[in-house]
């Protein structure tokens, strides 16, 4: 499929852009990091979310479903009093699929479950 290749070929950019944001969230000192962020990185990864919706790519991955080996792949295993065994414990890398390919699974820690339970 044409248009799961084209995907394929932006998931490396649009990760970088994802890390971008996810790093201006957590850190609040660095002012200067924040107004570029802000300016340039924010606008480009919405612009490339927005081609992805144009292709029919669609994120998979999402925290508290259930793990399926089928769209997810489990980087590890943690205790979690919250999530259920078994499920989504924390997403490191959204997948996509366009259509009913799988371009990249999601990247994921799958919960334990309560150790003490």
């Amino acid at each position: 499929n044409e248009r799961a290749n084209v995907v394929d070929q932006l998931l490396g950019a649009t990760d970088n852009f994802d890390r971008a944001v996810q790093f201006r969230k957590s850190k609040t000192e660095a002012d200067g990091v924040q107004k570029i962020v802000d300016r340039y990185v924010g606008p480009v990864a919405e612009a490339v979310d927005e081609a992805f919706n144009e292709l029919g790519a669609v994120k998979v991955g999402e925290v508290g479903v259930p793990f399926d080996p089928a769209i997810h792949e489990a980087a590890m295993t943690a205790p979690d009093d919250d999530v259920p065994a078994d499920h989504v414990q924390k997403v490191f890398q959204c997948g996509f699929k366009v259509g009913d390919r799988l371009v990249r699974p999601a990247t994921v820690v799958v919960s334990e479950g309560n150790e003490f339970a």
